[in-house]
């Protein structure tokens, strides 16, 4: 009698566990798309309130020209190169910016970094591609041109010439830049990461 009861209460704690983790898992996803919504529509504001202070936007409603970005553009928020990819893109975006504001992007600690995060991410996520977000000087300085003619899966966009939206290095803090994929027309799937976040094949289960 005590075993069977043993069991019962073995398999009711297994049970009780595993529903735990499942709202554990369930309430960490939805406080994630909260942390997405809450982004983007920061940066949404971001760029039309520069734009109305800039007068780019005069005469012109604000809803229609986020509705003309969004359906009738074919370009991308990144360059033209990442426009002549097509649409439909994957993509996993990057901050890319400091080293004052973070060490990582420091010279010596972004090719420890950067490489292998590229190579995991041509096994892993083969259809997808990588855009680093940085400013002209970063992009100099970290000589990024050179490592997007190097790598097929990534794409360098230049914060200060973001096609359609122009200079978003003026009033867009660089932690947000890696969001702006999600406002993409071109795109249709983003992860947004930091640098030292490693790929993982359970991330690549769950996508694929």
């Amino acid at each position: 009698m005590f075993r069977i009861r043993s069991k019962k209460f073995q398999s009711s704690l297994s049970r009780n566990s595993s529903q735990i983790f499942y709202n554990r898992c369930e309430n960490k996803r939805y406080l994630l798309i909260i942390i997405l919504f809450l982004s983007t529509m920061s940066i949404i504001y971001s760029i039309f309130y520069a734009r109305m202070q800039s007068q780019y936007t005069d005469g012109t409603d604000i809803y229609s020209t986020l509705i003309d970005i969004l359906y009738n553009s074919n370009k991308t928020l990144c360059n033209t190169e990442a426009s002549l990819r097509g649409s439909k893109q994957r993509i996993i975006a990057l901050s890319i910016f400091g080293p004052k504001e973070n060490s990582l992007y420091s010279d010596e600690n972004f090719s420890q970094f950067i490489f292998p995060f590229i190579d995991e991410a041509k096994l892993l996520f083969s259809t997808w591609i990588i855009r680093l977000y940085a400013d002209e000087l970063t992009i100099n300085r970290l000589n990024l041109k050179k490592l997007s003619s190097l790598s097929s899966n990534l794409d360098v966009c230049n914060v200060n010439q973001i096609p359609i939206i122009g200079n978003v290095g003026e009033y867009l803090s660089g932690k947000l830049w890696r969001f702006l994929p999600a406002l993409d027309p071109m795109v249709d799937f983003v992860s947004s990461r930091d640098l030292d976040s490693p790929l993982t094949k359970r991330e690549q289960i769950v996508v694929e």
